[in-house]
């Protein structure tokens, strides 16, 4: 999004490349001692944050492969090379006010959802990571959507993909996923394989309600209307007393109160 105040600065056409993006993070290690790169691993249930980065999915100017799996692309020749963490310097960005919230992931994958005739279509996902150290004020028992599952003119999808719902916290023992047999819940995840699948599912929704999870970025980041239910301890991203968000315009924030009824 920063790409024309580049340009400005600069006072020419600006050629840039992106790697690997992800929502909260990835895994990567080192097998040798001086290497160029580091090595991404894909096994541990990491890959699934992550959006392949080409045409389909960003506007992009060259997308630079990797030769083979083990090593890594190499950087075209630059006249001018930055780091991240100086943009909003160089960029003179002085507030919070003056990042952009455009969307910048797009798919073009078509997904044709069961026919629910003109209901209205709503994606949810009620739980994260178990391991997430918040976990016991992020994620929330699927109950909680019991009263949109009634409602005769809406169709609700479970977002979710492969999380145990069987959690221990300190409050003592509890399944998220109790009762949900007798929800009015289309489950989705055998269609979803990776955030490319589900940035094609959820482009069909009306509207998008998660807790605070990779999701919520997926969709603000696609400019889809989401709710996120902000538990009680708050991720400096959604910072305090704010029901809307600075980096994402399509986002809502619904912050925990005494319940989510």
């Amino acid at each position: 999004p920063y790409k024309k105040g580049f340009e400005k600065l600069l006072g020419q056409p600006l050629s840039y490349i992106e790697t690997y993006l992800a929502s909260e993070g990835f895994i990567a290690y080192q097998d040798r001692q001086y290497p160029d790169g580091m090595k991404l691993v894909l096994n541990e249930h990491i890959f699934f944050e992550f959006v392949p980065f080409n045409e389909e999915n960003f506007d992009v100017d060259e997308v630079i492969p990797r030769p083979n799996n083990s090593d890594w692309p190499q950087a075209p020749e630059s006249d001018y090379c930055i780091s991240i963490c100086s943009l909003p310097r160089v960029l003179k960005i002085k507030g919070i006010e003056e990042v952009s919230s455009d969307p910048y992931i797009k798919t073009k994958t078509v997904y044709k959802l069961k026919n629910t005739g003109k209901k209205f279509k709503i994606g949810i996902c009620w739980a994260g990571n178990p391991d997430h150290k918040r976990d016991c004020t992020r994620s929330i028992p699927v109950s909680n959507f019991s009263v949109l599952t009634q409602n005769k003119n809406i169709q609700c999808y479970s977002l979710m993909k492969g999380v145990n719902s069987k959690r221990t916290w300190p409050t003592g023992a509890v399944d998220l996923n109790e009762g949900i047999e007798k929800l009015n819940i289309i489950d989705l995840q055998e269609s979803i394989n990776d955030f490319a699948d589900l940035a094609a599912i959820v482009k069909n929704m009306d509207l998008i309600i998660t807790v605070d999870t990779a999701l919520a970025h997926l969709c603000g980041a696609m400019g889809v209307p989401t709710w996120v239910l902000i538990g009680m301890e708050t991720d400096w991203r959604w910072m305090d007393n704010k029901e809307t968000s600075p980096w994402y315009e399509s986002v809502r924030l619904f912050r925990y109160k005494d319940g989510w009824q």
